[in-house]
C-alpha cells in the first residue's frame, strides 16, 4: 500500500480510518486516567500529542508515516475529548453548567460543518499537508493559555489506581470493534474476518463485563448508578449531544477522502479535519 501511495494511488481509507479506530478504542481509557490522574494534566498531554501528531502527519514523506501520526492523532484526541468535557462540568454549577454544555455540544456541531468547508479550502489551495499544519498553531495557544484558565487541583490517585485488565479488555473490544467496522465494506459484512473481528469484540467485551463486576478498581463501575444511566438512559436535551459526541466525532472522521503522496503531494477530501478537537 505504501507504494500504491507514492506512486499517487488513493490511500485514503487508512488514513481516515486511523483516527477513528484510535481514537474511540482509548476513550473509555482516556476518560478514566483524566479522573485518576488529573483532568488538566492528561487534557494537557493529549494536546501535546495532537500537536506533535499533526506536525509529524503533515511533514509525512511516506503513506506508513501519515498513517502513523493519524493513529497518534486518535490517541491524542481520546486523551482530550473526556478530559475536556470533565474540565467543563467542574468549572461550572447549577445554571452556568447547562449554559456551558449547550455552547460546548453547538460548537461541537458548528465545527464539524465549518470543517468540511474550510477543509475542502485548505486542500484545494495551499495543501493537503495544511490539514494538519493548522492544528500546530491552534494547539500551541490552547498550551499557552490552559494553565491560567483550568484548575490544577492535583487528583489522589495514581496510575497504579486503574483498572489495568479492565482498560486492556476493553481497550481491547473497541479496537477490533471499530476495525471491523472501518474494513467490512472492503472485505464483506458476511466474511469470515468480519465475522470474526465482531465476535472477537463481543467476547472481549463479555469478559470485561465480568471483571469491571468483580473488581473493586473497576474502570467503569457497573453497579453504580451513574454508570448505569450511562449505559440505558436516553440522552436528551444539550446534555444528550454533548455525551454522545464522541460517537459523531468519530462518524465524522471517517468521512470520504482520498490522499496522495508523491513529488507533487495532492489531497482530495469531501471532509477534513481542521479543528483540534477530536
Amino acid at each position: 500500500m505504501r507504494a500504491a501511495c507514492l506512486r499517487g494511488d488513493s490511500c485514503g481509507h487508512p488514513v481516515a480510518s486511523g483516527y477513528a479506530l484510535t481514537f474511540a478504542g482509548f476513550l473509555l481509557l482516556g476518560g478514566r486516567a483524566a479522573d485518576r490522574l488529573g483532568r488538566r494534566r492528561v487534557f494537557m498531554a493529549g494536546v501535546l500529542l495532537f500537536i506533535a501528531s499533526s506536525l509529524a502527519g503533515g511533514l509525512a514523506t511516506s503513506s506508513g508515516m501519515l498513517i502513523g501520526a493519524r493513529l497518534v492523532q486518535g490517541l491524542g484526541g481520546a486523551m482530550m475529548s473526556p478530559a475536556a468535557l470533565s474540565l467543563l462540568t467542574t468549572s461550572f454549577q447549577g445554571e452556568d453548567r447547562a449554559k456551558a454544555l449547550g455552547i460546548y455540544g453547538s460548537i461541537g456541531g458548528a465545527g464539524g460543518a465549518a470543517g468540511v468547508l474550510f477543509g475542502g479550502l485548505l486542500t484545494s489551495g495551499p495543501g493537503w499537508r495544511w490539514v494538519l499544519f493548522v492544528n500546530v498553531p491552534l494547539g500551541i495557544a490552547i498550551v499557552l493559555t490552559a494553565p491560567r484558565l483550568l484548575s490544577g487541583a492535583r487528583q489522589p490517585s495514581r496510575l497504579r489506581d486503574l483498572d489495568v485488565p479492565g482498560a486492556l479488555l476493553v481497550t481491547g473490544a473497541l479496537l477490533l470493534l471499530v476495525y471491523g467496522l472501518t474494513r467490512a465494506p472492503d472485505v464483506g459484512w458476511a466474511s469470515a474476518r468480519t465475522i470474526g473481528e465482531f465476535a472477537g469484540a463481543a467476547v472481549l467485551l463479555a469478559i470485561f463485563v465480568i471483571n469491571e463486576a468483580r473488581t473493586a478498581r473497576a474502570l467503569l463501575p457497573l453497579r453504580s448508578r451513574s454508570a448505569q444511566n450511562a449505559l440505558t438512559a436516553p440522552m436528551p436535551g444539550a446534555g444528550g449531544a454533548i455525551r454522545s459526541k464522541p460517537a459523531t466525532s468519530v462518524a465524522r472522521r471517517m468521512s470520504s477522502r482520498t490522499y496522495r503522496l508523491g513529488p507533487r503531494s495532492r489531497l482530495r477530501a469531501e471532509g477534513a479535519p481542521v479543528a483540534l478537537g477530536p
